[in-house]
């Protein structure tokens, strides 16, 4: 157990004379507000499921992937239907989203709701017929410590990812960032049997790439892959000014979820 805190929690630096690769996608800019205002976001989406997080500085960014054998992507990568109901939660629904490669059908839905006094937000995953063996891929990193220019301009980029420090306690995730004598943190809930690994964030231009990329890096990020079940919901919730445990996680998501919004 020590050895294993010691891998996860350690940033090793390496230098990389490679050429990076990083997700970018077509709509990519975190523009949807979750929490917060649009003159002063605490959440912000993609119109594809990707969060971020703003302290105002930049306090980390979500991203999820799907894997089937030799078949995975990002979700940026993949088209949705996204709307909000009426509670201001926003929805995202991936029909279909191996297409004719994996023979067709299934489905992935998120569903995100904030949660303002927590500074985060709580996202129900559900997937429905996807094909046997299917993994969901999840991607954490990306906590700058600035403020953006643009808070558009998000994501789990290699610069944003510096002296990150991360510490894993099961399903709970530590963030350490920012300058030592102004040390930050961000908690994250995510899915129990997740297979944590830190990462590379210059190598993630797919999931598969992104899980095996190594943790000898100068921009270090956590990928995971977890097994989902047809129709049982998988949890995941980012947060500053809380103390959750993923236990609560279906009724603190229904609670914000059902609640109007403000």
């Amino acid at each position: 157990m020590k050895n294993f805190f010691k891998t996860v929690c350690l940033a090793f630096m390496a230098s990389w004379g490679t050429t990076a690769s990083f997700a970018q996608a077509p709509d990519g800019r975190f523009t949807e507000v979750v929490a917060g205002t649009k003159e002063n976001p605490v959440v912000l989406a993609t119109s594809r499921g990707a969060l971020s997080l703003h302290y105002p500085e930049m306090g980390g960014s979500l991203q999820l992937g799907l894997v089937a054998g030799p078949d995975n992507f990002w979700l940026a990568d993949r088209k949705c239907d996204m709307k909000r109901d009426r509670n201001g939660n926003l929805i995202y629904i991936f029909k279909d989203p191996f297409g004719v490669s994996k023979g067709g059908g299934g489905s992935l839905t998120l569903e995100v709701s904030a949660m303002e006094r927590a500074q985060g937000f709580v996202m129900k995953v559900v997937s429905e017929g996807l094909p046997k063996g299917t993994q969901l891929c999840w991607a954490l990193g990306g906590s700058y410590g600035k403020a953006l220019d643009d808070s558009a301009d998000s994501g789990i980029r290699p610069e944003y990812c510096v002296d990150n420090v991360f510490s894993v306690e099961g399903s709970a995730i530590t963030v350490y960032y920012g300058e030592s004598m102004r040390l930050r943190t961000l908690r994250a809930l995510v899915p129990p049997g997740s297979e944590i690994r830190l990462s590379n964030a210059h190598r993630q231009a797919t999931p598969v790439e992104f899980f095996g990329s190594g943790k000898k890096t100068d921009a270090p990020a956590l990928c995971a892959m977890v097994d989902p079940t047809d129709g049982e919901p998988l949890y995941f919730s980012i947060f500053r000014r809380a103390d959750y445990n993923y236990f609560m996680m279906p009724t603190l998501f229904d609670e914000n979820f059902n609640s109007p919004e403000p």
